[in-house]
């Protein structure tokens, strides 16, 4: 984000002059970050009115709270007992989140038309001509910097605050990312509606890979093996290996998270959630969801458009 300019001052004015315009300016900023501040508020919810919304992802942050976002009414929070929901100001138009993140530097992101960034009592909205897209579908960190995922190519905001990145004509078989991950070789995986698997490794070459297929979703097991969900099944690659084993083919399932047994979660728009474990499938949940994680505690989260669904461990077991 720019920095403001210099306040400009005639050289007519006095020093007094300068010093009190200055005091005054600086008086107006914070009065206007206050306010800002303050307009970040919380309203309960009671569980009836957090069972009717839909929700999109969820979030365990750094202090155990969980963050949902809903499809069409905002962000809410939940404690694991009480539901309360993120009160905006009215110039913040954030009626959804498609993804949420957490930055190392403790940063909430909110993902979907556009991306807000909420840290310390204040949220803005980033600005959609530096990251090139209406819609960001995912976001990923790595150590200098931060990626976008979007209708229009990759974002990559660095940790200075400067934006590059991957648009048309940079190689990209199709310029809709819905996701992208890294491997342990340091190659980018990239996730395209209409151009299936697009990797580009640290010297800028690129290969495209099942280019036919609509990508959804990538994720990277602690061993370093990646899970592609897709149009045409799973994509399932062993770390290092470009040769996929396709499973559920012609079933959208996308990967979710790891299980502390090794098992792979899926989710799925039509059939709900499946585990993958020692070769086989387990269907756990059979609403459509949107959404799946496990928590600090063991316990895994559902976002569903029946709500949120919680699973004791020893129900999956």
């Amino acid at each position: 984000m720019a920095k403001p300019g210099a306040l400009p001052i005639g050289k007519s004015c006095s020093d007094s002059r300068r010093f009190a315009q200055l005091i005054g300016l600086l008086y107006l900023i914070l009065i206007h970050a206050t306010t800002y501040a303050r307009n970040i508020q919380f309203a309960q919810l009671s569980e009836q009115e957090a069972e009717g919304l839909v929700y999109r992802s969820i979030l365990e942050d750094s202090q155990g709270i969980v963050w949902l976002g809903t499809a069409g009414a905002g962000v809410t929070r939940w404690d694991g007992e009480n539901y309360t929901r993120l009160i905006l100001p009215e110039h913040i138009r954030l009626e959804g989140a498609a993804s949420i993140h957490e930055s190392s530097e403790g940063d909430l992101y909110f993902s979907g038309r556009g991306v807000y960034r909420l840290g310390e009592g204040s949220i803005e909205l980033l600005s959609e001509s530096e990251l090139r897209s209406s819609v960001v579908f995912n976001i990923t960190e790595i150590e200098n910097g931060i990626w976008f995922f979007g209708s229009r190519g990759a974002s990559y905001l660095s940790d200075d605050g400067d934006f590059s990145g991957y648009f048309s004509n940079s190689g990209l078989n199709n310029q809709v990312v819905h996701d992208g991950e890294f491997d342990d070789q340091g190659n980018l995986w990239l996730a395209t509606r209409r151009g299936g698997l697009n990797i580009v490794n640290e010297q800028g070459d690129w290969s495209h890979l099942y280019t036919d297929v609509n990508c959804r979703k990538i994720f990277r097991t602690q061993n370093g093996d990646m899970w592609i969900g897709t149009s045409a099944g799973i994509l399932h690659f062993s770390n290092g290996e470009t040769e996929a084993t396709v499973l559920k083919a012609r079933e959208v399932l996308l990967p979710e998270f790891e299980g502390r047994d090794g098992s792979i979660w899926f989710t799925s728009e039509v059939s709900g959630v499946w585990k993958y474990h020692n070769g086989q499938f387990q269907h756990i949940y059979d609403s459509p969801s949107y959404a799946a994680t496990e928590l600090s505690n063991g316990s895994i989260v559902i976002a569903s458009v029946e709500g949120i669904y919680e699973i004791e461990p020893t129900q999956t077991q």
